[in-house]
């Protein structure tokens, strides 16, 4: 993994959000992203599969959001990679019920592992072969999840149409103004 997408990556007049963007093989990672950037005009459904990371940002709320997608061939380094971000988002084909187990593992194994804010994304779910709402919350766990991990959410979406997609950008602007204002009261804390 190139150390430059490893570390925060401070841009000047950019607003500080160190996301990652991670989930199995044909989830719609991609998609999203290009969805972020834009959240009303119509995109290309076209895409092939990510190879390692890309690095993209979107404009919200008068800040300028980084978002690193890592492809699925770096589920072996993905340890490395949330070592440095802030926020993980994991999104899952809610089309694909073969990789839902796949995903749940990876999921848990995030969540026990990391105190990141975890945003979960279903996405797909306007597809007629989408996962009936109900039965992802089930299989998944979620209420029991959100009981379980303070900083865990979740969103059903569609890339494609853009369904949902904006509670992604607000989720993402609120995790990143939250982490700020930590920051901040954290460094004007007397010592002593």
């Amino acid at each position: 993994i190139n150390a430059e997408y490893m570390g925060k990556q401070k841009m000047e007049g950019k607003g500080e959000c160190d996301a990652v963007l991670i989930g199995l093989e044909s989830a719609g990672k991609t998609l999203l992203v290009r969805r972020l950037k834009d959240l009303k005009s119509p995109i290309e459904p076209v895409t092939t599969p990510t190879n390692g990371i890309e690095v993209d940002s979107f404009p919200y709320e008068g800040l300028i959001f980084e978002v690193r997608e890592a492809g699925a061939s770096m589920i072996p380094s993905w340890e490395q990679l949330l070592g440095n971000s802030s926020l993980i988002i994991f999104v899952v084909d809610a089309e694909d019920s073969s990789k839902f187990a796949d995903a749940l593992l990876e999921l848990r194994a995030l969540l026990y592992s990391k105190d990141n804010p975890l945003l979960l994304i279903f996405n797909k779910c306007d597809s007629p072969l989408a996962e009936p709402i109900t039965s992802l919350t089930a299989f998944f766990g979620l209420k029991k999840l959100a009981f379980r991990f303070r900083e865990f959410e979740w969103r059903f979406v569609s890339a494609l149409t853009g369904m949902n997609c904006l509670s992604v950008a607000k989720w993402i602007a609120i995790k990143t103004k939250s982490i700020d204002s930590g920051k901040k009261k954290r460094k004007t804390v007397p010592c002593c």
